[in-house]
């Protein structure tokens, strides 16, 4: 689902392991889910909606889109986070094919 996520897998065997989530134990939380497209904008917004999607404590999605398409985009995830109620702080990096326009924004406001 996620092209990148870190988790907080319990150590042990499998059985321990298994024995540990079913008696609630050691939850197994989603620490960092990350999505990288480099596709156009609904590309993009398929997969940030894969991260918002998801329970975890940090979320990155990186793009390459142009600098009008990367202004959009900008709105678009803002307007997501909100919609889906994503209190999760969200890093974008955009690196755009041409170079001109290489930005890094954190969403972290609460919806």
């Amino acid at each position: 689902m996620l092209d990148l996520a870190h988790s907080t897998y319990s150590l042990g065997t499998n059985e321990q392991y298994w024995d540990r989530q079913l008696r609630g134990d050691e939850p197994c939380t989603i620490l960092l889910a990350m999505e990288v497209e480099w596709g156009n904008r609904y590309a993009v917004l398929e997969d940030a909606t894969k991260i918002a999607a998801v329970r975890g404590s940090a979320k990155v999605l990186v793009s390459g889109l142009s600098a009008s398409g990367a202004h959009s985009l900008a709105i678009d995830l803002q307007r997501l986070r909100r919609l889906t109620n994503d209190q999760s702080p969200w890093l974008w990096v955009n690196l755009a094919e041409d170079h001109q326009d290489i930005r890094s924004e954190i969403f972290v406001e609460t919806c």
